[in-house]
C-alpha cells in the first residue's frame, strides 16, 4: 500500500511537472503571439500613415491639375486671340496693299512726261 502511495505520488509529481512545463510553453506561446500582434499593429499604423500621406499627395495633385487646366484655358484663349489678331493684321495688310496700288495708279495719272 505504501508502494502504491509512493507510485501515486510519483505520478502526481510527474503530472505536476508536465503541467508546469505545458504552462511554461503556453506562456512562451502567449508572449510570441503578443509580439506578433504588436508587430501587426505597428504595420497597420504604418500603413495608415502612408495612406494619409498618399491621400494628401493626391489632394495636392488634384489642385495642381486644376491649376494646369486653368493655365491651359488661358493659353487657349491667348492662342485664339492671336489667331484673330493675325486675321485682322492680314486683312489690314491686304487693304493697305490695295490702297497702295490705287495710290500708284492715281500718282501715275498725274505723272508728267
Amino acid at each position: 500500500m505504501i508502494e502504491r502511495l509512493q507510485n501515486g505520488s510519483k505520478e502526481a509529481l510527474s503530472t505536476i511537472h508536465l503541467s508546469q512545463e505545458k504552462a511554461g510553453q503556453s506562456n512562451q506561446l502567449s508572449m510570441q503571439t503578443s509580439n506578433a500582434l504588436r508587430k501587426i499593429q505597428e504595420g497597420v499604423v504604418s500603413t495608415s500613415e502612408r495612406n494619409k500621406q498618399i491621400a494628401g499627395t493626391m489632394l495636392e495633385y488634384g489642385n495642381f491639375i486644376e491649376q494646369m487646366q486653368a493655365a491651359i484655358s488661358v493659353l487657349d484663349q491667348l492662342a485664339s486671340n492671336a489667331v484673330n489678331d493675325t486675321d485682322k493684321t492680314q486683312q489690314a495688310s491686304s487693304n493697305l496693299s490695295n490702297m497702295s496700288q490705287q495710290l500708284k495708279l492715281i500718282v501715275d495719272d498725274f505723272r508728267l512726261d
